[in-house]
């Protein structure tokens, strides 16, 4: 409209000057107003949307993100805060018009100001951007629904920086931060799998977006001050990691109530994926980024050896590690010493309460944890989810020497024998491991390591991901294998293999599915031609009929493989 009203003012002026006349009556035979009068009023219409944004806003906010709100509200605020932010937001694809003359600026939008007191601005005449960043992470914090979580996150990922020039707006943004970040780290070591995983969220962004972005240093633990911020805040975290794992070296029950791994893992997955490898910054220091991601994949194979006991039981439901069932005197040391920590009770008639002690009993944390296997067992298949998720992160994320060419001018942080190793360590905890949300969670991991490494330029890094299809098949045909009665991690072992790449999918799917189909059907498979059978009798391993059979079902249920399996 500004630029039809423009053309059409300067032709009619252009042509009333060529007839004699000013501008003056030329605009007002046209009624066009004065450009003075056309800016006064663009300026109060402005200010009314403004308004309107600002009441939408506090509606948004105050009326549905409060504390105990619930799904459908919390939902329905956080999409109304997306629309009003996507539209209204200067450098947005969809932002409001902007002009030098009617400048539309809505504060709340903009750039937080933790300056303010936040408890005076709360009943005040309008929403402020840091009350906005505020409700959104305690979203983060307090909602127990994931969708809740993500569109949350999504909004602080996307709102303005603190501005860099005001150092007086910067240090209130760093001690606003650092006291997020203290709470983070508390909520991390949550026993609780909701805490945890808003805790490493919440880790995420400040890591992204104060820390890479901004420069901010947040001090995470026992990171160095003579590094950068962002690799200070990293060695802070591997080294709460490093001291989980050594209290779970000593005692694998205090570790899970008192110790928990996930929540850590979890936030390290997250930094791993957030760094911005090809930036100069770390490419400064890449020697010692190297180093690190070395030594959080060396804690996460070290965790995999102290839980992998529990994991690979032929009943991981029930299984106490066998430190515990031989030194039964300690067992009740540690009974005794977290009933005199947690309860304050009376140990008096403890001897007489061993079995009970043993399958029950307060942890400590809030209530009861239930039983002691229970709890390791918690401990362990959770410790081993994230350890893939973290080894997955850092097998695929940083570049590697073999992908990276000399006169690139990118130092490569990844070696081919860890990645190698990575690979081999999530392929054994996927064919050894018993407990199926131990295994499932495992699968994905192994699936972007494979498609790593058979998209690797390195013929022994490329091969090996046909190799373990191989080994999948050949060990199928064994029937001393013993597993549970769905092939326990096996099937998801040859899909991740097929499914980590479509190349790979083509190139090996055709012979995979005519093995699998040729050994389902034949039964004189065994030596001598004999028919196959349990050769021990006891029923404690399965037939390779059983596992093809389970591994065709894997193949078909998968929705990647939808199209390629239906000539089988």
């Amino acid at each position: 409209i500004r630029h039809r009203e423009r053309a059409r003012r300067e032709e009619a002026v252009a042509r009333g000057r060529a007839e004699g006349k000013s501008e003056a009556q030329v605009l007002s035979e046209l009624g066009v107003l004065p450009q003075d009068e056309m800016v006064r009023q663009a300026k109060a219409a402005l200010q009314g949307v403004e308004w309107a944004v600002g009441k939408w806003l506090d509606l948004a906010v105050r009326g549905c993100l409060y504390p105990g709100a619930g799904f459908a509200k919390v939902a329905m605020g956080l999409r109304w805060l997306d629309i009003l932010t996507a539209f209204f937001t200067p450098g947005r694809p969809a932002q409001a018009p902007d002009s030098a003359m009617a400048p539309f600026v809505v504060s709340a939008l903009g750039s937080p100001d933790f300056r303010s007191n936040s408890s005076s601005t709360r009943h005040g005449a309008g929403v402020t951007a840091e009350e906005i960043v505020t409700v959104l992470t305690q979203v983060l914090i307090d909602d127990p629904f994931d969708a809740n979580r993500a569109s949350a996150f999504a909004l602080l990922t996307s709102w303005p920086l603190v501005s860099a020039d005001d150092n007086d707006a910067a240090a209130a943004a760093r001690e606003w931060a650092s006291q997020l970040l203290r709470r983070a780290l508390h909520l991390v070591s949550s026993t609780r799998a909701g805490e945890s995983e808003s805790g490493a969220l919440i880790i995420r962004w400040l890591f992204r977006k104060f820390v890479v972005l901004q420069g901010m240093r947040l001090d995470t633990g026992d990171g160095s001050s003579d590094v950068p911020g962002d690799l200070g805040f990293a060695a802070g975290l591997l080294s709460r990691i490093v001291q989980c794992r050594q209290a779970a070296e000593r005692n694998l029950l205090d570790a899970a109530q008192h110790f928990p791994l996930h929540g850590l893992l979890t936030a390290a997955q997250y930094v791993v994926a957030e760094i911005d490898y090809q930036s100069s910054d770390v490419q400064t220091h890449a020697v010692q980024w190297q180093q690190w991601l070395q030594a959080l994949a060396q804690a996460a194979i070290d965790i995999c050896s102290v839980v992998l006991s529990v994991l690979t039981s032929a009943s991981p439901e029930g299984n106490i590690p066998a430190s515990f069932r031989e030194m039964e005197t300690k067992i009740d040391d540690i009974i005794r010493s977290a009933e005199e920590m947690n309860i304050g009770d009376s140990v008096d008639g403890a001897d007489d309460g061993d079995d009970e002690d043993l399958l029950g009993g307060e942890s400590g944390l809030g209530g009861s944890a239930g039983p002691r296997q229970q709890v390791i067992l918690s401990y362990c298949w959770r410790a081993v989810k994230e350890v893939s998720g973290v080894l997955a992160a850092v097998a695929t994320c940083p570049p590697g020497s073999d992908q990276v060419s000399l006169d690139s001018g990118v130092a490569p942080l990844l070696e081919p024998a860890l990645l190698r190793q990575i690979g081999e360590l999530l392929h054994t905890l996927l064919t050894s491991i018993r407990h199926r949300g131990a295994f499932s969670a495992v699968h994905p991991a192994f699936t972007d390591v494979c498609g790593r490494m058979f998209r690797s330029p390195a013929a022994e890094l490329n091969q090996r991901v046909s190799q373990w299809l191989e080994q999948c098949l050949d060990t199928a045909t064994i029937c001393r294998v013993s597993v549970t009665r769905r092939s326990a991690g096996w099937p998801l072992c040859l899909l991740a293999t097929l499914t980590c790449d479509k190349l790979a999918m083509q190139a090996l799917l055709p012979r995979a599915m005519n093995r699998i189909f040729a050994l389902a059907a034949d039964l004189q498979i065994a030596d001598g031609g004999e028919p196959a059978t349990d050769e021990l009798g006891d029923g404690t391993t399965d037939l390779p009929q059983v596992h093809a059979i389970n591994m065709l079902r894997a193949l078909l249920d998968d929705h990647t493989l939808a199209s390629d399996v239906v000539p089988y």
